[in-house]
């Protein structure tokens, strides 16, 4: 062996235990032990208690949204009577009325069309019904007026077995109406919702969960998914409709959980075989309210971003 392959091999073995030095310190780095949990307890129990709203948002029962109720369509009904109005003269007694959104189908809003005055309300039934019947089932509350003025015809015709009278009736208001034209398998969310929009969502969610993981939710809440031969459509959407760009929840999705989980944090611990300084898990015995009984083990994980942790699984 000449001087020159010697050097060359003096060389090349200092090369490869320089080499092997970084490698093994990367192994040590990247593999190093995970914290213990008592420097991280404060953080892991914020985050899964600040987990369950976001939970209800993702998995949940999801963002309140209108009630579905369509607005009322008001009709146009001649009743082939006449009144006298105020010149003198005889004029058609016609109505406008419309169906109540309400339990009981039957009942009417209406009033002349020459009035200004407030819809009163009527009952259609489909056979005579005398004023005692009425009463009990529609009762006058105090301060609405004298039985004198309720439970009178208004509207009657044999042949066709129709009749209407009048009753106490408290038509409920709300803050919105659906058209025909709108989604049927999405609802709006509620305008007053703290995170009506898509950017709010992704906002709070990344707030509890780490990018990676939240990133991963975005096709389900935002684009929709396939599965299989099935498309699961977006959680949320927004609608373009004649009253302008309004946000929407699928009123289809099934909730995966009805509960909150209760996590017994004094049972907690890392389960090390799993677990490094940048991704931990932690096990911790856990029960539902309707089952408090019944203790799981319960297994969460964690990952390091930006020096700060944040849950990388779901906790419901």
């Amino acid at each position: 062996m000449n001087d020159l392959t010697k050097k060359i091999l003096k060389i090349l073995a200092v090369v490869l235990a320089f080499a092997l030095i970084i490698s093994s310190v990367f192994i040590i780095r990247s593999c190093s032990a995970p914290p213990e949990y008592e420097e991280i307890r404060s953080r892991v129990e914020e985050l899964i208690e600040a987990s369950f709203d976001v939970n209800d948002i993702v998995w949940g029962a999801g963002l309140p949204t209108y009630e579905r109720v369509e607005s009322p369509t008001r009709k146009f009904y001649e009743s082939g009577k006449t009144y006298t109005d105020d010149k003198g003269k005889e004029q058609p007694l016609n109505y406008y009325y419309y169906r109540v959104n309400s339990e009981d189908a039957h009942i009417v809003a209406f009033r002349e069309q020459y009035s200004n005055a407030d819809f009163r309300y009527a009952l259609v039934t489909s056979q005579p019904t005398d004023a005692s019947a009425l009463a009990a089932l529609y009762p006058l509350k105090e301060g609405t007026g004298s039985s004198l003025d309720f439970y009178s015809s208004v509207y009657a015709d044999a042949e066709k077995n129709v009749y209407a009278y009048l009753i106490p009736f408290e038509e409920k208001t709300y803050d919105f109406y659906y058209l025909p034209t709108d989604p049927s398998d999405y609802d709006y969310v509620r305008t007053d919702s703290k995170y009506a929009s898509v950017d709010a969502i992704k906002a709070y969610v990344r707030t509890v969960y780490a990018s990676d993981y939240a990133d991963s939710l975005d096709s389900i809440l935002f684009d929709g998914v396939m599965e299989g031969e099935l498309i699961q459509k977006a959680r949320y959407a927004n609608y373009q409709s004649s009253r302008g760009s309004l946000f929407a929840s699928l009123n289809t999705f099934e909730p995966l959980f009805s509960e909150r989980r209760v996590y017994l944090f004094d049972t907690a611990r890392i389960d090390r075989a799993n677990s490094n300084d940048s991704s931990i898990v932690v096990e911790f015995e856990s029960y539902l309210p309707s089952s408090p009984e019944k203790l799981v083990p319960t297994k969460v994980s964690f990952a390091l971003q930006g020096g700060v942790w944040y849950l990388s699984s779901p906790t419901y």
